[in-house]
């Protein structure tokens, strides 16, 4: 799991987003037609919320169209997952200190 400092990020999930990502075909959501409401902040990458609950969803990059990340925060307890890597800390909040994580301040 990673965490992603960005703007966007920041901006979509109100924090940084805490983030899995899993095979498009392995991810299941019920009514997800009527449900998930897309934006393209940028053309590379999208990002979903429940229009019913405005809960924030997920992010789509367009350079690897076969996964979709997840908001960490949506999954049932307890998940199992561990973060690894904290990615644009160079754009990260001003207000919170960061784990004892690897940071990337601009990855490519």
């Amino acid at each position: 799991m990673i965490d992603c400092h960005c703007e966007r990020c920041r901006q979509f999930t109100g924090h940084h987003m805490a983030a899995t990502s899993a095979r498009l075909e392995d991810i299941s959501v019920e009514d997800a037609a009527s449900l998930l409401r897309w934006f393209w902040p940028v053309p590379e990458a999208a990002y979903a919320f429940c229009s019913r609950c405005g809960s924030s969803l997920f992010w789509q990059s367009t350079a690897n169209p076969a996964r979709r990340s997840i908001c960490a925060g949506t999954l049932a307890t307890p998940t199992g997952l561990r973060t690894t890597q904290a990615l644009w800390t160079s754009q990260a909040g001003d207000y919170y200190s960061r784990p004892d994580l690897p940071e990337d301040r601009h990855p490519a």
